[in-house]
């Protein structure tokens, strides 16, 4: 656990702030196919990680896989990386050895992205879950599906990337939020956990404009994709309080983390205030 956490401090500090590893071979061979998606939607995700310094403003691409009954939504980066290691896994049963994989696997890393989690949403169960890392551990809490309370605003409709969209608002995390739906695109889902409104949805951001998600391509795939769900190397089954409570105490304990490493008193000071930055999460409370 300590040399996790020392990775962690390390990456915090140089790499900030991804705090947590790539899959391994190992869960990717364990994969469980759940659906093939034949619809991919990409949203660009707006965000601003520090609620002390608004200035900094940063972009992330998501995409969410659509299936007959469960959708994934994750980062483009992260399944980016996913689709390095399924084809280096492919590589190895040609019978290519295990360093010659290691070694392309390191020169072959995607892009780091600041949003690793992955959100199932199981339509026909009426049920999504959450899946992340927090050092120590992987952990997954379900929810049921149609949790938010939505308000339908009528009269209220204009034109979103030449989709014509009507408004709804909800309270989730913390935040007041506003949704653009299409009534036209019949899939009732959309990014993050947001889900529930009659129409995709096309935009949606808090009203603070800390999280803005909005479309930027709706593609009905040639070839579907799999929708895997990766088991996390022992996986802590968790509720959305006790998971939120867990990473704001990692956030909390980071010096501790790099004091424990053993760091120079300069790096324990990157590590603090990097991670001091990441004070402005998607999700500010559980409801």
């Amino acid at each position: 656990m300590k040399t996790k956490a020392i990775l962690a401090v390390r990456i915090l500090v140089f790499s900030f702030p991804l705090f947590f590893p790539t899959l391994s071979f190992s869960q990717f061979k364990n994969a469980e196919i759940l659906d093939k998606a034949h619809i991919l939607v990409t949203y660009m995700l707006d965000f601003r990680q520090d609620s002390t310094n608004l200035d900094d403003k940063r972009s992330e691409e998501m995409l969410l896989f659509i299936g007959n009954n469960i959708s994934l939504f994750m980062s483009y980066n992260e399944a980016l990386n996913d689709t390095i290691i399924a084809e280096l896994l492919r590589a190895e049963q040609r019978g290519v050895d295990r360093q010659t994989l290691i070694n392309q696997f390191g020169a072959s890393r995607g892009p780091l992205t600041r949003f690793r989690f992955r959100i199932y949403k199981f339509f026909a169960e009426n049920r999504l879950t959450f899946h992340k890392y927090i050092i120590p551990h992987f952990y997954a809490y379900e929810e049921p599906l149609q949790f938010l309370n939505w308000q339908i605003i009528p009269g209220e409709e204009k034109v979103i990337q030449n989709y014509r969209v009507q408004k709804a608002t909800t309270t989730f995390g913390g935040r007041n939020w506003v949704a653009w739906f299409a009534p036209e695109v019949p899939i009732s889902d959309g990014p993050y956990k947001f889900n529930g409104l009659p129409g995709l949805i096309i935009k949606i951001g808090d009203t603070r404009g800390h999280y803005v998600f909005t479309l930027t391509s709706f593609e009905k795939l040639s070839s579907p994709r799999p929708i895997e769900l990766i088991p996390g190397t022992s996986e802590v089954k968790t509720t959305r309080k006790n998971f939120l409570r867990a990473a704001e105490n990692f956030r909390n304990s980071i010096l501790i983390h790099a004091r424990d490493a053993q760091f120079a008193p300069e790096t324990q000071r990157r590590a603090a205030e990097n991670m001091r930055r990441l004070n402005n999460p998607i999700e500010l409370r559980a409801d």
